[in-house]
């Protein structure tokens, strides 16, 4: 995971930057209310003209802002919010993420990535807040880059198939301890055990909660053995290895990285976001997610427990299980081959058998044909007076 430095104070952080002879952007704290913005998130706007005046557009609203001689309209830029005791937020640009004018030349490298970011934690705002320590050059930090990566596994699902890794480490003949490891990380479809699922939950937030539960490293930790590998392979010449593996890994790993980010700020804030791949020897890697939204008046929160996988023998599909008052479940499921579907509702009442030996009853199994829908868009603010909504035809 990424070093986490303290911040000065444990229940208010100082201000994230200095104000200066500019005033940064305030949100009046009924805009602030409708556009949803909370302490600690890290949004995106694109400077636009009002008048004689600068003003951003914020989630289809513009906002006012004092002239800046450093911005250009059509500049889009990302911003930390910070409640203020009155309930306005005031925005605290992070870096331009399309500069309307050519990048400075390149100035010195500062000593690490993670020196250029420092996390605060705040019982008032549960997650972490990215913020520029004095020494910083102003580059888009990796916290940062991992906090805008897309959501999902796709280039680590692509590198744990069978023809990915083990087709890498094959390149390493001199490190068979790396090979050894990778087999033993791998499953065979007669361990999809309870336990080795419950080893993949917890090492999927990383071996530093595995070392806090056990008190040693996961055995099954693939983000160290990426990371052992991307240092074996950079020592090869590109004879052996192309340059190409080498940001594959990268990005494996990036995708392992942000996945442990978002579990965490989700377990901050009481919830549960976690994504794990299940690696087999002989088939296409598991994908297994587990989410748990806050509890609402009256009702607990509920469980969903989602499961995608790709194989020869039943082709692509997807179950989820929503389990509600501690031992009632719901299934569904899609599948894009016909006979998966068929064979699905004959073993219905099979399933239900099963699951109430197990202590959980089945409320009802829906079967689909077809791939699983898309998660929906987040819905636009409330239409007001003066707010622009973007609307998809």
């Amino acid at each position: 995971m990424i070093p986490v430095t303290e911040s000065a104070s444990p229940t208010r952080f100082a201000p994230l930057f200095p104000q200066g002879a500019q005033s940064q952007p305030l949100v009046e704290a009924i805009t602030a209310r409708a556009l949803n913005l909370k302490d600690g998130q890290v949004i995106q706007a694109t400077v636009q003209s009002q008048g004689d005046q600068l003003a951003l557009m914020l989630r289809g609203r513009l906002i006012g802002v004092p002239n800046r001689a450093d911005w250009e309209i059509g500049r889009r830029m990302s911003f930390l919010t910070q409640v203020n005791d009155d309930g306005s937020i005031t925005l605290y640009a992070l870096s331009d993420t399309s500069p309307a004018s050519p990048p400075p030349a390149a100035k010195a490298v500062v000593s690490a990535g993670v020196t250029q970011v420092r996390l605060f934690e705040h019982p008032d705002a549960p997650g972490f807040m990215a913020a520029r320590t004095a020494d910083s050059d102003g580059s888009f930090s990796r916290l940062a880059s991992l906090l805008y990566r897309q959501p999902g596994l796709p280039d680590l699902q692509q590198l744990l198939a069978p023809d990915g890794l083990s087709a890498l480490l094959a390149k390493v003949t001199d490190h068979p301890q790396l090979q050894a490891r990778w087999r033993a990380i791998q499953l065979g479809q007669e361990q999809s055990t309870p336990d080795a699922i419950r080893l993949a939950v917890i090492t999927a937030m990383g071996s530093e909660a595995h070392i806090a539960r056990y008190g040693k490293p996961s055995p099954a930790d693939t983000k160290q053995l990426l990371y052992q590998l991307l240092a074996v392979l950079g020592d090869h010449t590109d004879a052996v290895v192309d340059n190409v593996d080498l940001q594959h890994i990268r990005r494996a790993i990036d995708d392992l990285e942000a996945s442990q980010l978002n579990a965490l700020q989700a377990q901050r804030a009481g919830d549960m976001a976690v994504k794990v791949l299940l690696p087999y020897a002989d088939s296409n890697p598991v994908e297994l997610s587990f989410e748990r939204g806050p509890a609402t008046a009256g009702k607990e929160a509920e469980l969903t427990v989602s499961v995608h996988s790709n194989s020869s023998d039943f082709g692509e599909l997807w179950l989820k299980a929503q389990l509600r008052d501690e031992n009632q479940i719901d299934l569904t499921m899609w599948a894009l081959r016909e006979s998966v579907i068929a064979l699905a509702q004959a073993g219905a009442a099979e399933l239900g058998h099963s699951l109430r030996d197990s202590g959980l009853s089945m409320r009802s199994f829906n079967v689909h044909h077809g791939a699983r829908p898309k998660p929906a868009p987040a819905p636009h603010p409330a239409a007001e007076a003066g707010v622009v909504l973007d609307i998809l035809v």
